[in-house]
């Protein structure tokens, strides 16, 4: 059972967590938007909060798979919080999270560097590695920065 001092920190995430994903949802996947209020796909710049909403939309077109879609969602190193006082496990708090799900995230480095990593150890040539799904991953996002991604018609 969770200790007082870390049941609110709980809360607190689990209470942002369906705003961060009901913004995803709601379009904000695109990370540039210009003054016309025309916002474009930024894969070098997005956050993982919009990342969520896009791979949901990349997977539900068939653009990329449920596991390719899921690793999208993932990239990032999810806090996992931190030590506190006598050793106590703390969460992460409702600011720091928030803080993470809304920092930019150059999604093609992300891929470019598990791409290498799977080189380096020799797990390119294994079907089940996910590496030639991962390299599917990297094309499409290439393939899709920069187009349109929104219009927002009262701007």
């Amino acid at each position: 059972m969770p200790s007082k001092s870390s049941a609110r920190p709980q809360a607190e995430i689990a209470a942002s967590a369906p705003a961060r994903a009901n913004n995803a949802a709601a379009g904000m996947g695109a990370a540039s938007q210009s003054g016309s209020g025309i916002r474009s796909y930024d894969f070098s710049r997005m956050t993982q909060s919009e990342m969520q909403g896009v791979a949901r939309e990349l997977g539900q077109s068939g653009k990329i798979d449920l596991h390719q879609s899921l690793r999208l969602m993932l990239t990032p190193v999810i806090p996992m919080g931190e030590v506190g006082p006598n050793g106590a496990y703390r969460l992460p708090s409702s600011e720091q999270a928030n803080a993470f799900y809304n920092q930019p995230v150059n999604y093609f480095q992300k891929l470019r560097d598990q791409l290498a990593f799977m080189e380096n150890s020799g797990q390119a040539s294994d079907p089940i590695s996910g590496y030639a799904g991962l390299k599917n991953t990297l094309s499409v996002l290439q393939e899709m920065q920069g187009k349109t991604s929104g219009v927002n018609i009262t701007a």
